[in-house]
């Protein structure tokens, strides 16, 4: 065996005895071993000695067919602190060099008896073997069902009329509607700043469940757009701070 290959086992074999010692010693729960397993038998000795010290195990193999989806990966890869000295170009060929080498002795995976899920290319595609449907596979895969990469800009905007109680929630004012208005230019000029026409078709705009956010989305919605209401956005109940400004919730609450 190679220095280099005894090294690897070495700290393959502490790696995994501090996953062990997390799960009897520390309660743990779940435990994430970020590695390329790329050997079959390594993966099957793996799972074994796992299993034998009753730890369920699943494999997440993520890999990339559309050579379009690698190029942008292999650039987002590249502004990692691993590259941050780099030259662009130099950083790009160094980590397609770095795939080269472990492809040529990676081994897909095929082993009839392990668990595990094939995650293609960042979620078009999911494979699942020998799912045991349990509470924390089954979180994982779909966690991973509704995991995808998609490029594209958030823009946030306050609605009109903030300053109203929690409870409160009244239509729209003269006021209100002007600002809506006003958003809405904001937001094609926006657009137009970027080469567009006009709002594109692409644009989903998210408000909360609130009267007059929803009144407020409706110059969008007249546009053709599609507007999604999410409870998720509502203000948090703010209990007994509401109404108190900066000093005197430092007064009142000073924890």
């Amino acid at each position: 065996m190679s220095l280099f290959k005894m090294i690897k086992k070495k700290l393959t074999d502490l790696v995994v005895d501090d996953m062990v010692n997390f799960f009897e010693n520390d309660l743990g729960q779940v435990a994430i071993y970020d590695a390329v397993n790329g050997n079959s038998k390594q993966r099957v000795e793996l799972a074994k000695t796992l299993r034998g010290k009753g730890i369920k195990v699943v494999f997440i193999e993520s890999t990339v067919d559309n050579d379009e989806l690698l190029e942008r990966n292999i650039a987002d890869a590249t502004k990692s602190p691993d590259y941050s000295d780099w030259d662009s170009d130099e950083a790009i060929a160094d980590y397609k060099k770095r795939i080269s080498i472990v492809s040529h002795s990676y081994e897909t995976m095929n082993e009839s008896h392990l668990t595990y899920i094939k995650f293609i290319n960042f979620g078009e595609r999911l494979l699942v073997n020998e799912s045991k449907h349990d509470f924390l596979t089954s979180k994982i895969i779909f966690y991973l069902m509704n995991t995808k990469i998609k490029m594209g800009s958030i823009y946030f905007a306050r609605c009109s009329n903030n300053k109203w109680p929690f409870k409160s929630d009244p239509p729209l004012d003269d006021k209100g509607k002007d600002y809506a208005g006003k958003l809405h230019k904001a937001v094609v000029n926006q657009f137009k700043k970027q080469g567009h026409d006009d709002l594109p078709s692409s644009l989903v705009v998210w408000t909360s469940t609130r009267s007059r956010t929803a009144e407020m989305s409706q110059v969008f919605k007249d546009r053709g757009l599609v507007v999604r209401h999410r409870p998720e956005l509502t203000q948090l109940k703010p209990g007994d701070a509401e109404g108190l400004n900066d000093q005197q919730l430092q007064e009142q609450f000073p924890k």
